[in-house]
């Protein structure tokens, strides 16, 4: 499947009901940026590209994980446990903490 093949389902600002773009919804929540608060927008604004990129494709790879974890016949409480692991809760995991939770999903259940 391509990204071109997937269909086309964005988030809307909770104020205006305008679509967001994706590093809108990651990092401002629900708002646009015409409703995000300026201190949100500039901390949105300086992250590089190559930094959304990488943050982008582990995420991708914790997707993956966890189909891997659901073609073992695990659920989201074993999720939940891996992610218990480093943080109590997933969005307070940073982009190296992404990597880190992989390996734990990778190992989780195999003992």
């Amino acid at each position: 499947m391509q990204m071109s093949d997937a269909p086309e389902i964005r988030p809307r600002c909770d104020i205006c009901a305008q679509e967001v773009t994706y590093p809108e919804f990651i990092f401002l929540g629900n708002k646009c940026i015409f409703h995000a608060d300026q201190k949100s927008v500039d901390d949105m604004m300086s992250i590089s590209k190559l930094s959304f990129v990488k943050y982008a494709l582990n995420e991708l790879e914790v997707v993956r994980g966890k189909r891997s974890l659901k073609n073992r016949r695990l659920n989201h409480v074993d999720f939940q446990a891996c992610v218990n692991e480093l943080k109590p809760e997933l969005h307070e995991i940073d982009s190296k903490g992404l990597e880190k939770l992989i390996n734990v999903m990778n190992a989780h259940g195999r003992a």
